[in-house]
Formats: structure tokens, sequence, C-alpha cells
């Protein structure tokens, strides 16, 4: 997960109850302080910093969200985990065409985001991460 301000924070609590690794990448010290401390992996970072997204992994991830602000912030990551499902918060239409034309799966402001990402996941019949992990990448697209 990248951004886990208030948007992404009801998704990070919902995430963190599977028994699945859950990656925490945030710009705020604090935050990322708050949530090492609840026992949580979480970096101090951005989704433009292609080293930290190297470092923890993007590339070889399930499933990521962005909850940035600044849509154009996620090109190195959807860069860098090209072909990992990326579900990336957008507040304009022009914002989610960009996302679309550069491969990410735009997801509409605030609370939809964790809203939006659980009903795609369920709606694909899966029941957990690792039924994702186990999909073709048709299924998933």
């Amino acid at each position: 997960m990248v951004g886990a301000g208030s948007t992404g924070m009801p998704l990070l609590e919902t995430l963190v109850i599977t028994p699945h690794r859950v990656i925490v990448v945030d710009d705020d010290p604090q935050l990322v302080d708050r949530i090492r401390a609840a026992g949580i992996e979480a970096h101090r970072g951005d989704a433009t910093n292609r080293g930290l997204l190297r470092r923890v992994g993007a590339s070889d991830a399930r499933v990521i969200v962005s909850t940035v602000t600044r849509i154009e912030d996620n090109e190195p990551l959807l860069e860098e985990a090209r072909g990992v499902p990326i579900f990336v918060r957008a507040f304009e239409d022009a914002e989610a065409e960009w996302l679309t034309a550069h491969g990410a799966r735009p997801v509409g402001y605030g609370d939809a985001a964790a809203d939006s990402f659980l009903e795609w996941f369920d709606r694909r019949g899966w029941e957990t991460a690792d039924d994702l992990a186990d999909a073709e990448l048709e299924d998933v697209l």
C-alpha cells in the first residue's frame, strides 16, 4: 500500500486482519512510526522513489493500492510494478483516464477506494489473496 493517510487507513485496517503480508509506504514519518508500532511493516517514502519500490518488492506484490494525492506521482510505481494489479485513487475523470492508459485501475475518491477494491475481489469469487496470486493474469485484468 502506498499512502496510508485518511483514505488508505480504512483499507489498511481491513488488510491487516488477513493472514497475508502487508507493506506500507508513506511519506509521513509520524504515521510510519504509528504503523510500525502496530506491528505492520512500514517504510518512509513515496511512489516516486524507485529504489524504495524495488527494496519493498513492488514488482513481486500480489496487489498494490495507491492513495497518493498527485496522480502523476504514481508513474514510477506503475512502471516498476508493471503486471501487478495496481488500484489508484482518482479524483477526476481525466485522472482516471490517465491511470487506465498507464495500466492502473482507477478507483473513485474517498472510502470508495476500499469498497471498490473489496467488491472487485469478491466479484471474482476469491476468498483470500492467495486466490488472487494463483489466478491467471487474464482473470485479474
